[in-house]
């Protein structure tokens, strides 16, 4: 990139970015911030204490247990009482404005891990400054005529009509779900992160599993460095829509900001072949062309992926699942990744999402786990009954079985509130 063309309009859009984050929240948003800010400090303080709790008794029990299970329980329960310090230390350091673009990243009911403000911020702004260079790479073509985006002007027309049908099809119609996706992406791929963050909400709450939503969910992910959180909404939309391009040239950018230059490729050519808009195939041109020529670059996330035990949604509330899962047999690498998933069917697949998941390593196991109310992945209650198994995934990523992952039983129907469960691998 050309720091003496590119450089002055990045800068600009970065203070411009900064000011609208700020300006964005009134005083009533402010106020939800804020008590956002109070309730996940009451929740890591609770989480610290059970932590203590856990370290006492387990120093109680040691005699109980080898010097070497002693040892390695207690390095984790350690580990995980300092990340939670660590939390707690940030959580007040933290902007509001950065909050409230990590909460609406994180989808209902979803909390992450409050972050040093600063670094949070310009990740923010790394990831919609790159955004800007991709959607307008070519100032050849904008010299020539051609749009913002970096295609025709007849496209860039046809965009605006869109966008203009759609505003008057939600002033008839507030509840009109293609309309909001329509204006969500606009506002999304020209950085106006209110008005997205807004329309986001408005679609979770018509339909939280509608295909066009996980993909603007991922797109607030991995503006904020939620890497596994934007692969997983991704991998929803092409479960759903398998012949749309889109989801697919937005996992293309995920795994480039996780260097994996080869999938880069896999993804963004695919999404070619099912299709795109001209602005999204100028992205896509400009992904595979920085896939092929790999140069060094940091991913909008201001420190390591989240290592240990993870659950995904907030917790809290009444235990509705909770038990051991087992080793597997066979010797498996440490750091295979082991998803848990609770299913809504005996199908294990649909409807989707599923009820709860969480991720940990075969060095977890064994495990005891427990889901909480608050683990819904859709932050509402949980069905009467459930089913639930254990995978270890060979590629460590969400989405479909392969041959070479390993399968636990199918535990269910069970009903919630059940403990003392046991799942196994064969």
């Amino acid at each position: 990139m050309d720091w003496q063309t590119w450089g002055p309009p990045l800068v600009v859009l970065s203070i411009g970015i900064a000011v609208g984050l700020g300006l964005a929240l009134t005083a009533g948003g402010q106020r939800a911030i804020e008590d956002d800010r109070t309730a996940r400090r009451e929740d890591l303080t609770a989480e610290k204490a059970t932590l203590l709790e856990q370290i006492r008794s387990l120093d109680a029990d040691r005699d109980k247990l080898g010097e070497s299970e002693y040892a390695r329980r207690r390095e984790e329960l350690v580990g995980l009482a300092a990340k939670v310090l660590a939390e707690l230390e940030a959580l007040d350091k933290t902007p509001a404005e950065v909050l409230a673009v990590e909460k609406a990243a994180a989808g209902k009911g979803g909390t992450t891990n409050p972050l040093a403000a600063g670094l949070w911020a310009a990740g923010v702004l790394l990831f919609f400054g790159l955004l800007a260079v991709f959607l307008g790479s070519s100032s050849t073509e904008r010299a020539q005529g051609g749009s913002m985006t970096g295609g025709s002007e007849g496209r860039a027309a046809a965009v605006s009509a869109e966008v203009e049908a759609a505003q008057a099809k939600l002033e008839e119609d507030p509840e009109n779900l293609q309309a909001i996706n329509t204006l969500a992406y606009s506002a999304l791929l020209n950085r106006d992160l209110d008005n997205a963050m807004q329309l986001v909400d408005r679609a979770r709450a018509i339909d939280p599993d509608d295909p066009d939503l996980h993909v603007h969910l991922a797109i607030l992910q991995i503006s904020v460095g939620m890497l596994d959180r934007a692969d997983t909404e991704l991998a929803r939309a092409i479960e759903q829509r398998p012949k749309w391009g889109r989801p697919r040239l937005w996992r293309g950018l995920v795994r480039m900001y996780q260097s994996q230059p080869e999938l880069v490729i896999v993804e963004v050519e695919a999404a070619l072949e099912l299709g795109l808009r001209v602005d999204e195939q100028g992205f896509a041109r400009q992904l595979l062309a920085d896939a092929k020529n790999p140069r060094p670059a940091a991913p909008p996330q201001a420190a390591s992926a989240p290592s240990g035990p993870m659950y995904a949604g907030a917790g809290g509330g009444a235990t509705q699942l909770a038990g051991t899962i087992g080793k597997p047999a066979a010797d498996l690498p440490g750091d295979r990744v082991v998803f848990l998933v609770v299913y809504r069917n005996a199908e294990a697949k649909a409807p989707p999402p599923p009820v709860a998941t969480a991720r940990l390593t075969v060095a977890d196991l064994p495990f005891t786990f427990k889901f909480e109310e608050g683990h819904s992945m859709t932050g509402g209650p949980w069905p009467e009954q459930v089913w639930i198994r254990a995978r270890i995934d060979a590629d460590g990523q969400p989405g479909p079985a392969s041959a070479d992952d390993i399968d636990s039983t199918l535990l269910g129907p069970v009903k919630p509130g059940t403990e003392g469960l046991e799942i196994q691998f064969p």
